[in-house]
């Protein structure tokens, strides 16, 4: 986890001892509430597609009843390293089976050339949270 992710959210939310990640995603459940406060947004849910067997662990799930419109989210809060196209892939087959709106990686880092073009070809949208994060979160 960055040490950064970590003041915004020990600032915004709580100080509070919590597995690497968690709080990125946390915080990126807050930022999904805050855009559209008429939502369903979920941080850490386990969704199956219909009449799948297999259940994904989703990082944010966020629902907007006035567009039928579901969001699913994967974070990745890492240091220096850059998110690869497995990341994008895993996610990817998540999203092949529960089939919502839209797909969307966020980071506090980069993504590798192979993610990029990998995302771009399924259609899945990537994303750079470090400075709009924090000053989403010091807004609430």
């Amino acid at each position: 986890m960055t040490e950064r992710i970590e003041q915004i959210y020990d600032r915004a939310v709580a100080e509070e001892k919590l597995k690497d990640g968690t709080k990125y995603e946390r915080l990126t459940a807050v930022v999904f509430k805050i855009l559209d406060d008429s939502g369903l947004v979920i941080h850490d849910v386990k969704l199956s597609g219909d009449g799948k067997e297999a259940s994904h662990q989703i990082d944010v799930s966020a629902s907007y009843h006035h567009m039928q419109r579901r969001v699913l989210v994967e974070c990745k809060d890492y240091g220096t390293e850059s998110v690869g196209i497995d990341v994008i892939r895993d996610f990817n087959g998540a999203l092949i089976q529960l089939q919502p709106a839209q797909g969307i990686v966020v980071t506090t880092t980069r993504f590798t050339s192979g993610a990029c073009a990998y995302a771009r070809d399924e259609g899945i949208a990537l994303g750079r949270q470090r400075g709009r994060l924090a000053a989403v979160v010091a807004a609430a």
